[in-house]
C-alpha cells in the first residue's frame, strides 16, 4: 500500500528553487506523448482568475509551426478546448483540493483512480508550493488501493517514487513523484491489452514555476478572430510547412539539463 510511503515523503519534504519564485501565472512546461504517435511540447500560463495562454509545438508536423491558444477569465475551457481546467487554486485549501480530486470526506466510496487522474489534471495546470504538495500527499495517503513503487525512472532518466492505481475499465494511472520535494515529475496512463500495459498517454514535466509575464500576448486581431469567425485568420494560423522543433529555454529556477533532478 502507498499510504506509509506517501506519509514519509510528506514528512521529509524539502523545498525547490521554484518555491522561491512568485508571480501572477502558474507556468507549467511539459512534453506529452499520445497513443497516436504524436509528441507535443506545451508551455502553459494559467492565472487564478481563469485566464491564460499556451504555446504548443507538435511532431509529426501539422498545419502550424506553433499552436497558440488563449482564453479569457471565466471561459469554459472544457467546451472550447476539451481541457478540464480548474477555475480556482485548489491547493490553497484542503477541502478544495479534495473536491478537485473527487474525494468525498470520510467516504468509503472514494475512487483512487479518480483522485490520481485529478492529480494528473492539476499537475498540467498548477505549480503548487511546498505546502500545497504536502497537503496533496497527505490526502492521497488516506486512500485505499494505491500501490507505491519506491524507485521508478521517468523518460528523462529522473528517479522518483511511483504511485499507481487501476480503474474498472482496465486503465492504469501512474504518477512519478520527486523523492524529496513531492513534485509530479511525470505521469503515464496505460490500458491493459493482450495481457500487457499499452501506454495511452505519457507526460514529462520539465518545469512547475510562477511568473508575472507570458512570452507572448494575443494581438487585437487574434482576439477578434477568436470571437468573430468572419475575420481573416492570423498569419501564424494559416496552413504552412513546419520548419522544425522549437526549443524553449528553461525557467531560471530549473536546471538546464533534463536529466538532472529539478
Amino acid at each position: 500500500m502507498a499510504g506509509s510511503v506517501l506519509r514519509d515523503l510528506a514528512a521529509q519534504m524539502t523545498t525547490t528553487p521554484c518555491d522561491r519564485v512568485h508571480g501572477r501565472f502558474n507556468h507549467v512546461w511539459f512534453r506529452q506523448w499520445g497513443f497516436n504517435g504524436r509528441v507535443q511540447e506545451i508551455l502553459r500560463w494559467f492565472d487564478q482568475d481563469g485566464a491564460g495562454a499556451a504555446l504548443a509545438t507538435r511532431y509529426p508536423p501539422e498545419r502550424t509551426a506553433v499552436n497558440r491558444q488563449w482564453w479569457r477569465p471565466g471561459q469554459h475551457l472544457y467546451d472550447t478546448f476539451g481541457w478540464p481546467a480548474p477555475r480556482t487554486d485548489p491547493y490553497r485549501d484542503a477541502d478544495l483540493l479534495r473536491h478537485a480530486l473527487n474525494i468525498r470526506s470520510q467516504s468509503a466510496d472514494n475512487d483512487p483512480a479518480d483522485a490520481v487522474l485529478g492529480m494528473i489534471d492539476l499537475a498540467s495546470w498548477h505549480s503548487p508550493y511546498e505546502t500545497g504538495r504536502h497537503t496533496a500527499l497527505t490526502i492521497l495517503a488516506d486512500l485505499p488501493h494505491l500501490t507505491a513503487y519506491p524507485t521508478v525512472a521517468d523518460r528523462a532518466g529522473r528517479v522518483g517514487v511511483g504511485v499507481a492505481t487501476a480503474d474498472a475499465d482496465g486503465y492504469r494511472y501512474l504518477l512519478i513523484l520527486h523523492p524529496a520535494t513531492g513534485e509530479v515529475l511525470a505521469y503515464e496512463i496505460s490500458r491493459l491489452q493482450a495481457g500487457t500495459w499499452q501506454v495511452v498517454t505519457y507526460a514529462l514535466f520539465l518545469a512547475h514555476t510562477r511568473t508575472d509575464n507570458r512570452w507572448w500576448e494575443p494581438t487585437t486581431n487574434d482576439e477578434r478572430q477568436r470571437w468573430d469567425p468572419t475575420h481573416p485568420l492570423p498569419a501564424e494560423m494559416v496552413p504552412q510547412q513546419r520548419r522544425g522543433w522549437i526549443e524553449y529555454p528553461p525557467p531560471l529556477c530549473v536546471p538546464s539539463s533534463e536529466g538532472e533532478t529539478p
